[in-house]
């Protein structure tokens, strides 16, 4: 057989067309973001500012944890009661009690206040204090709603559109999410741009979609950030789309989506909308990874390899490579299968070449193409089978590499010489 020679592709190819081989993926709609507990907000200024009741008390301060406050929520009053389900959640004042704070949420809820419906929906949702109870959840969620708690009814959308607590209806979802949409709440408008993009519960409408991701991102939805930086990347080419591109990639993985790590690394390390800083790129590969995207490990391992924004370190390298392939990075799972089908760095195994080759190619890494053909020709790691041979390599040969040429003059050959 004539040894056909692999180039990484990722290494050699010029920067603008690796960047159009790398598409970025649609997020999906996601349950609303829980702002984690806090130390150092008052309830007056937050979550309590806009709760009013008829019962007023002269001087009672609900920010503080007093028995004046603990008699009160006794006596009835639902502020009282709601702020200190606060001070407990967030242990303001008094050491975090899950349990106790519940306690106090839950006659809140029942006395009718839509901020404690909504919340104990999450408590139900989560079993923060309480069992969870799915059903439960989504009662309180539409009881606040009826109120007039749009963030409960983002929440209530999202629990039709996934059948949480409720019969699975999407286009109830829909309709729920436009009314909280339109009156501002930004998952809700984030939720309407990515039906809108993907056309599925909604007819597709590019400008709707685009019209409500600015809307949310606007108001610092890092997830329709994401989105936006995603649409305007996906075009490809324009220096202005590609500024906004990395401008919103920017602004999403600042503000907390992981998935926009990976993409603020990609950009530094590609020049896109920015110009290139392999340091800043290997620093957001690497918080990529410790995120979980195998792709950012993956990443990490290719810095690693060849000193870009860092220097050589093999060791820790090869630990990046074998973790994004278990997590079934494809161009990971091809880089390990090339390792031990040549022999670097292991010994050499052509049954776990292969197997990583197969893998790597269903996952959609189109340079194990040429590799699966390689081995069903010589019979390595597999049985030989020179007609699953060809359709591999025709399969390979249709791709941009820098060893398109041979494959294709291979090929020829391959055919010719058993009769194709």
């Amino acid at each position: 057989m004539k040894q056909l020679f692999f180039l990484l592709w990722i290494f050699l190819l010029p920067n603008m067309v690796r960047a159009q081989l790398i598409h970025v993926v649609r997020s999906s709609i996601m349950r609303p973001i829980d702002p984690p507990r806090k130390t150092s907000c008052k309830f007056s200024d937050g979550i309590g500012k806009t709760v009013t009741v008829t019962k007023y008390i002269p001087g009672l301060d609900y920010n503080v944890y007093s028995k004046r406050l603990i008699n009160a929520a006794n006596q009835g009053n639902a502020k009282a009661q709601f702020a200190l389900w606060y001070l407990y959640y967030h242990g303001q004042g008094v050491a975090v009690d899950d349990e106790t704070a519940t306690k106090y949420l839950k006659k809140a809820a029942n006395n009718g206040l839509a901020p404690a419906l909504y919340q104990l929906g999450i408590c139900y949702l989560d079993g923060i204090g309480i069992l969870t109870d799915n059903e439960q959840a989504a009662k309180c969620f539409e009881q606040s709603a009826s109120k007039g708690n749009m963030y409960a009814q983002t929440y209530l959308a999202w629990c039709y559109l996934n059948g949480i607590g409720v019969t699975k209806n999407r286009s109830k979802a829909m309709q729920l999410y436009k009314s909280a949409a339109d009156k501002g709440i930004a998952n809700a408008q984030c939720s309407m741009g990515l039906a809108y993009d993907k056309g599925e519960d909604l007819p597709y409408n590019k400008d709707k979609s685009m019209h409500y991701f600015l809307l949310s991102a606007n108001q610092g939805n890092a997830q329709a950030q994401y989105e936006l930086a995603r649409l305007y990347y996906n075009r490809g080419g324009a220096s202005e789309c590609n500024t906004k591109a990395f401008e919103y990639f920017k602004k999403s993985a600042d503000n907390g989506f992981a998935p926009a790590l990976l993409w603020v690394g990609e950009c530094y390390n590609l020049g896109i909308g920015t110009s290139i800083n392999q340091y800043n790129a290997f620093e957001y590969f690497k918080k990529s990874a410790s995120s979980g995207d195998g792709h950012g490990m993956f990443e990490c391992y290719l810095c690693l390899k060849n000193g870009n924004g860092t220097n050589v370190d093999a060791t820790e390298a090869w630990r990046y490579l074998n973790k994004s392939a278990s997590v079934n990075n494809c161009f990971a799972m091809h880089f390990l299968g090339y390792a031990y089908f040549t022999g670097d760095g292991v010994t050499k195994n052509y049954d776990i070449a292969f197997k990583l080759f197969s893998d790597a190619a269903k996952g959609g890494c189109f340079f194990s193409d040429e590799y699966m053909g390689i081995c069903y020709e010589a019979g390595l790691g597999v049985k030989q089978d020179i007609v699953k041979a060809i359709m591999w390599f025709e399969k390979a040969a249709k791709w941009p590499l820098r060893d398109q040429e041979n494959i294709i003059k291979h090929l020829e050959i391959l055919k010719k010489q058993n009769g194709g």
